[in-house]
């Protein structure tokens, strides 16, 4: 049985002889000048990267369900007025529409005469809490009107559920309030239509934050994830922030849910966003033609000196513009015209040596 200390020293051997691709020795290439620009080699250099980018994909914007209001119907009725138009800014508490609805009256009337009835029941409580001080009350007359007025309090805080914050017209209608400022979305309804309860009135938008909506293939499953940045095509930068765990049954995609800053784009439009993960320690970004495959490993050819060396790289990721790696530094020219040219000659090296 081989020693701890023989064991140690053979797996220190093993490990150092394991490098990877991007620590190999680049190959040199004889090239002559006249070669060279035979080839019509051209060359771009290597720009240090941040962020990897995973994919594109699109997406649908949409005002982020946080700054939206929806004012509805409580009750069934006909609308009476309308007197705001679609994209107009609106105050809090400015008039929006009314409507003709028994039911809808009767119950703002109810929640008025809840309020006031509030009102009393906070004076009477306050008024027991004296008299039990001076001793002219029990304590159970006190601990009844704070019932009361605890009761009266969970009523009101249900009718202004009920009623949506409408109040009686001087000809009976309700009338409804703008619950924030904000920018008027939608308002389907003009006067005379009739509306179902539940159904929505109006829609405010009370800010500007958006979300995106979109969908990846199955094939990038685990490699998209919450907190990768999103970049428009204009280079605003937005987040993810949720991936489905599942496909969706109908599009065999995974849902994509990203955050983007108010402005990005229009709520209801089409965009693509670009999707990166950040990017290890020396990474660098060069134009996906760079890159070739030189006896199963991915290579560049760099300009090194008077010639070109053939840099095996740790490809990260690549698309049809670019590609990430490590193993090539910053600033550093890689071949991007003449590389399969280049290819050939490495090729034929190789083969020679071999001869």
């Amino acid at each position: 049985m081989p020693s701890p200390s023989r064991t140690f020293l053979c797996a220190a051997l093993l490990a150092a002889t394991l490098t990877t691709a991007a620590e190999a020795a680049p190959a040199a290439l004889a090239i002559s000048p006249a070669q060279a620009q035979a080839m019509g080699l051209e060359f771009a250099p290597a720009v240090a990267a941040d962020w990897v980018r995973v994919a594109r994909l699109p997406a649908r914007v949409e005002l982020d369900a946080s700054v939206r209001r929806l004012v509805a119907a409580r009750h069934p009725g006909t609308v009476a007025g309308v007197y705001v138009r679609e994209g107009e800014d609106v105050l809090a508490g400015q008039l929006l529409l009314s409507l003709q609805s028994p039911e809808w009256a009767d119950a703002v009337a109810l929640a008025q005469a809840n309020t006031a009835r509030l009102t009393q029941a906070g004076q009477a409580e306050t008024r027991a809490r004296a008299l039990l001080e001076a001793g002219v009350i029990a304590r159970r007359e006190l601990e009844s009107a704070q019932a009361e007025l605890a009761a009266l309090r969970a009523t009101v805080a249900g009718d202004a559920a009920r009623t949506a914050g409408a109040r009686i017209g001087r000809d009976g209608s309700v009338e409804l309030l703008a619950p924030s400022g904000g920018r008027v979305l939608r308002r389907p309804h003009d006067p005379g239509h009739a509306v179902n309860a539940g159904e929505m009135l109006l829609e405010i938008a009370s800010g500007d934050a958006l979300v995106a909506l979109g969908s990846a293939p199955p094939r990038l499953a685990g490699q998209i994830a919450s907190g990768m940045r999103a970049t428009t095509a204009s280079g605003i930068e937005g987040e993810v922030t949720a991936v489905s765990g599942a496909l969706d049954p109908a599009t065999h995609a995974l849902a994509v849910r990203f955050r983007l800053p108010g402005g990005a784009a229009a709520p209801g439009q089409m965009i693509e966003l670009a999707i990166a993960r950040p990017a290890p320690s020396g990474a660098v970004e060069v134009p996906a033609v760079a890159v070739v495959d030189l006896a199963g490993t991915p290579t560049v050819f760099v300009a090194r000196g008077d010639g070109f060396a053939a840099q095996p790289v740790d490809l990260l990721a690549r698309d049809g513009a670019s590609a990430w790696m490590t193993g090539v530094r910053a600033d550093e020219r890689v071949v991007t015209r003449g590389v399969l040219a280049l290819k050939s000659l490495a090729e034929s090296d190789t083969d020679a040596g071999g001869e």
